[in-house]
């Protein structure tokens, strides 16, 4: 499988710092499971890879040419959370939740916008029971 990606010296320093031993092993496998992601979800790489402090994320097309991200987290259970607000939020407040694989810890997700999101209604008090 061809590497798609280059992985950010920055973001490499500091998994492989913060994590040791299991971020360097996860470091190793990144590229290939961006490769995955790419494949079986339809993408198409956009733009540089960027990352954040748990992972790094990947400006992409869909396949009906959609600008979107591909976001690959370390796996840490402190991480696992993340998809499940996104899909509760469903686009109000943040990024709409596309795609998702929980065992890879990568989400596809809509492009953030510039502009702020003044169509959203307010959370009822059911959604707050939901997502405790």
């Amino acid at each position: 499988m061809t590497r798609v990606i280059e992985v950010p010296e920055p973001f490499v320093r500091e998994i492989s710092e913060r994590e040791n031993e299991p971020g360097r092993v996860w470091l190793d496998a990144l590229p290939g499971l961006v490769d995955k992601a790419l494949a079986n979800w339809a993408l198409t790489p956009s733009g540089p890879t960027m990352h954040g402090a748990v992972g790094v994320v990947v400006p992409v097309l869909r396949a009906d040419g959609t600008a979107a991200v591909l976001k690959i987290s370390f796996p840490h259970p402190g991480n696992v959370a993340e998809p499940k607000a996104l899909a509760a939020w469903a686009g109000c407040g943040a990024v709409r939740l596309l795609e998702h694989d929980a065992q890879a810890f990568a989400m596809v997700l809509e492009k953030a916008a510039s502009t702020p999101c003044v169509s959203c209604p307010m959370p009822s008090s059911e959604w707050w029971s939901r997502v405790g």
